[in-house]
């Protein structure tokens, strides 16, 4: 048995008339036409702010077979009430608690410490 031949009218046809995922929206502003030139002011400007997303990275960090189960532990309890989360989420969410407490407390210490005398230059915040 031979190969049957591809009927490229119809596969035209269907990319450019009758495609119900092809279609073009008929939109006066828009054109194709191209030129050479190219210009310094966006065509479009984006309406909508989108919030600004803290970005992960992965590490490698080391835990104490302790925290692991009861981050597990915390994870299953959550998920267990309805909630669903990842224990890095768990983990973040403990750094940023460590952070605004402990850490805040420590830099106001500081602060008040240095107040009287200048403070060295290669002394981290």
């Amino acid at each position: 048995m031979g190969k049957k031949a591809l009927n490229t009218t119809d596969v035209i046809n269907e990319l450019t008339h009758g495609s119900v995922f092809f279609r073009k929206e008929n939109n006066p502003e828009r054109t194709n036409n191209r030129t050479k030139e190219r210009t310094e002011i966006r065509s479009e400007t984006r309406m909508v702010h989108l919030p600004i997303k803290r970005l992960t990275k992965r590490y490698s960090f080391e835990f104490y077979e302790d925290q692991i189960t009861r981050i597990k532990k915390t994870k299953i309890e959550a998920e267990l009430s309805g909630d669903r989360i990842a224990m890095s989420e768990i983990v973040r969410e403990a750094l940023d608690h460590y952070f605004e407490t402990v850490r805040k407390n420590e830099r106001s210490e500081e602060r008040t410490e240095n107040r009287t005398e200048k403070a060295p230059l290669d002394k981290p915040f």
